[in-house]
């Protein structure tokens, strides 16, 4: 993601790496197109992050981060205590807290707006790896604080998420009526052990792809 995090009047780049040094890294731009790299926030070793979005929560000016982890396609294919949103402040000076946590199995991608417009940011979070028998319908959930008080999420499952297999996620106002919208991409495919022919859960009427208009009223 493209941020000029230290207000020098240089785009830099912030990035998400995964699979063992996992972490968030700002690489600031000293000339151009000459990066320095920091790691501003270290996270565990088989978190399985995948997915991240930056927004000013608090409107401080500084740009805080929203990551998802849940990456669950390799040696140990069990719903984990640990997959979810996590929500870090920028403290300043490229040090991150984390405030927040929500538990969301096989959390695959995050967008991040104030969808209702109520004056606090709202996560949309899409699962690839998701567990529908111990969170049925979390597969596409929607993520709200009341007041602004991010340290407890409220999250509910958003309609026809139990359609595909969400693997792509993004937003934008896309029919230009002044709030973001999102949209979903899903892919058949099956992670697990045991091989399981989606088309037979699914059905050949599973779309590729869905729009999900806001209708906030402004």
């Amino acid at each position: 993601m493209v941020q000029d995090m230290n207000f020098d009047g240089q785009k830099d780049l912030v990035v998400l790496t995964a699979q063992a040094r996992e972490g968030l890294w700002i690489l600031t731009q000293t000339s151009p197109l000459n990066f320095s790299s920091e790691q501003v926030i270290t996270l565990p070793a088989a978190f399985g992050s995948s997915g991240f979005d930056m927004i000013d929560l608090n409107q401080d000016g500084l740009q805080d981060v929203a990551i998802v982890n849940g990456d669950n396609a390799d040696l140990s294919m069990v719903t984990k205590p640990y997959h979810g949103l996590t929500l870090f402040q920028n403290m300043g000076k490229n040090q991150f807290k984390e405030i927040s946590f929500t538990a969301i199995p096989g959390a695959t991608n995050v967008v991040s707006s104030d969808f209702d417009q109520d004056g606090t940011t709202d996560f949309v979070v899409s699962s690839f790896f998701d567990d529908q028998e111990m969170a049925p319908g979390h597969s596409l959930v929607y993520l709200t604080a009341e007041q602004g008080n991010y340290d407890h999420l409220n999250i509910y499952k958003l309609p026809l998420s139990d359609k595909g297999k969400w693997l792509v996620l993004s937003k934008g106002d896309y029919d230009r009526d002044g709030d973001d919208d999102f949209a979903v991409g899903s892919f058949l495919f099956s992670a697990g052990r045991s091989p399981v022919n989606l088309l037979e859960i699914f059905g050949y009427d599973s779309p590729d792809v869905m729009l999900y208009e806001n209708t906030s009223v402004n």
